[in-house]
């Protein structure tokens, strides 16, 4: 069994790293518990989420730099903005429904976007 998980490791892959990530984890399943002297479960979830953003970083920047990283990035300013100024409607209708959210209008305006962007896959 060990034999087998060994395989599957990445080289210069430090295993110290999955370590913290699963005692981050259990910190957050302690507070659920109620454990004593876990009351700041939130600190296990950013404590994950920063080391898992680090490992995620590196494969993305190695990717990078031989060109295989899969990414690809989406600007929707030509489609959601005119002359080099975004605004907040355009014929009358509304592009955003609130601060963070497209309203049905500008999300219908980004769907020949993505639609180039999955034909490409």
């Amino acid at each position: 069994m060990m034999r087998a998980m060994a395989s599957h490791r990445q080289p210069n892959f430090p295993p110290d790293i999955n370590g913290l990530r699963a005692w981050a984890v259990l910190t957050v399943i302690f507070y659920h518990f109620g454990m004593p002297g876990f009351n700041g479960g939130f600190v296990g979830v950013d404590v994950f989420f920063v080391i898992s953003g680090f490992l995620m970083t590196g494969l993305v920047v190695k990717g990078l730099e031989r060109d295989q990283c899969g990414i690809k990035i989406l600007d929707p300013t030509a489609t959601l903005c005119r002359d080099g100024r975004c605004y907040g409607s355009q014929n009358g209708q509304p592009l955003y429904a609130d601060d963070d959210h497209l309203s049905e209008f500008g999300n219908k305006l980004l769907v020949p976007m993505f639609r180039q962007v999955f034909e490409e896959l």
